[in-house]
């Protein structure tokens, strides 16, 4: 009589976020990627949809995120955000189409004097400015929602399995 034991063992899967790059920061449920060059503000949306395919200008919607961009992914050397007016009559918007739903203008501003795109001044503390949509001598920052990433690993412990087989002549048994 032989004894045969098997062990079998599940698997754990384990979820986490990742951002698209080690350059790209994560904050909440979002990642943050804050060029190293200046660029006029049109041009934001397709450097980003490089960087990440899927990303887009930064829009902020609270003190939180605006602190973590500002200090985190700018770190205090200021630039652009997703938020401009189509003219001159219309309201602030998001270019993501997100609701205009939070500010964080400095004093005075925006100054209503056809600058229509919004950036955060160096230094990031005293809120944001209205400039001139073309000039580019302003860095920006591009956001993308985190990547669900699935991984796989052994468990900790085995479950062992037995089973006997018995031989004989002509035949075997499991069981």
């Amino acid at each position: 009589m032989a004894l045969r034991v098997v062990t079998l063992s599940a698997a754990l899967a384990t979820a986490g976020a990742v951002c698209p790059s080690p350059q790209w920061l994560l904050y909440r449920d979002q990642c943050y990627w804050a060029s190293p060059f200046p660029l006029e503000w049109r041009s934001v949306a397709s450097v980003c949809e490089l960087q990440a395919p899927g990303s887009r200008h930064v829009s902020v919607h609270d003190l939180q995120v605006a602190a973590f961009v500002a200090e985190q992914v700018l770190n205090g050397t200021g630039g652009w955000l997703g938020l401009r007016r189509p003219n001159e009559s219309a309201g602030w918007q998001w270019s993501d189409g997100t609701p205009y739903d939070w500010h964080d203008w400095a004093a005075g501003q925006p100054r209503g004097d056809g600058e229509r795109c919004a950036y955060l001044q160096r230094g990031g503390t005293d809120g944001w400015r209205d400039g001139d949509c073309i000039v580019s001598y302003l860095r920006f920052v591009c956001q993308t929602e985190d990547q669900l990433v699935t991984t796989t690993e052994p468990p900790e412990t085995t479950q062992p399995y037995s089973t006997t087989a018995q031989a004989t002549e002509n035949s075997v048994t499991v069981s």
